[in-house]
């Protein structure tokens, strides 16, 4: 803790070609998701997303290529508008 109050960063005690990304107290869960996980996420069919997409009642985001993505906040806040 007193390095990192001295504006030190400190050295991790695995060495480097042990290094992980993963951390198993921490996932990493994707922020965006494709249509496939999307339509999966919403309980709901790829086609009717797609008519909600199009319809510009779901944003969506532009990936490489022609991958449709879909930001999960936005699906949340999808989620919320309908609710009774």
């Amino acid at each position: 803790m007193d390095a990192l109050v001295r504006g030190e960063c400190p050295v991790p005690k695995t060495p480097p070609n042990q290094l992980s990304l993963r951390n198993d107290n921490f996932p990493i869960t994707p922020r965006l998701l494709d249509i496939r996980q999307a339509a999966a996420y919403l309980n709901t069919s790829v086609h009717c997303l797609r008519q909600l997409e199009w319809a510009d009642q779901l944003p969506s985001v532009r990936g490489l290529g022609k991958r449709i993505l879909f930001d999960i906040n936005d699906l949340n806040k999808l989620i919320e508008e309908r609710k009774n």
